[in-house]
Order: C-alpha cells, then sequence, then structure tokens
C-alpha cells in the first residue's frame, strides 16, 4: 500500500508507514510505480488529475472526499 500526505507532514507520513505503508510521500511527489487503483480520500479537487496520471490505465480513481472542491481542467488522455 502507498500513501500520501500533505507535503512535509511527516507525523502523519510516519502514522501510515505504522500501518503498513510500504511508500509513503506527499502529494506533491510521484510513486515509485503505477497504481493499481486509488482512494482519494482528500477534499481537494486539485489532486484528482494528478491521482489520474499516476494510476495504471484502466484501473480505477475513487474520490471519496465529501464535500470535493472543484475539479481543475486537465487533459482527457488522463481518463
Amino acid at each position: 500500500m502507498y500513501a500520501f500526505t500533505r507535503p512535509g507532514d511527516t507525523a502523519t507520513q510516519d502514522f501510515a508507514r505504522s500501518l503498513g505503508a510500504t511508500w509513503v510521500g506527499g502529494s506533491d511527489e510521484a510513486p515509485p510505480a503505477e497504481l493499481g487503483g486509488t482512494v482519494l480520500l482528500a477534499p481537494v479537487g486539485a489532486l484528482v488529475p494528478t491521482a489520474l496520471a499516476v494510476t495504471r490505465k484502466g484501473r480505477c480513481v475513487v474520490c471519496g472526499g465529501i464535500p470535493m472542491g472543484n475539479l481543475p481542467g486537465f487533459p482527457y488522455r488522463l481518463l
């Protein structure tokens, strides 16, 4: 399992590791491999294109951050 946090949030990153995350980084970092699926819990619409970009084609990106902020424009190829 990979976990993303706010950039620089080392306390939350340490917590994710304690729960078994094999890689932890800020939302401004790229994971070491494409993701097989993504669950986006942050209520930040701007993270949706980022999640789409790092998730393998044909896999699912679940947006569970309610309320979600506005989605920015992004390239259709990310879908």
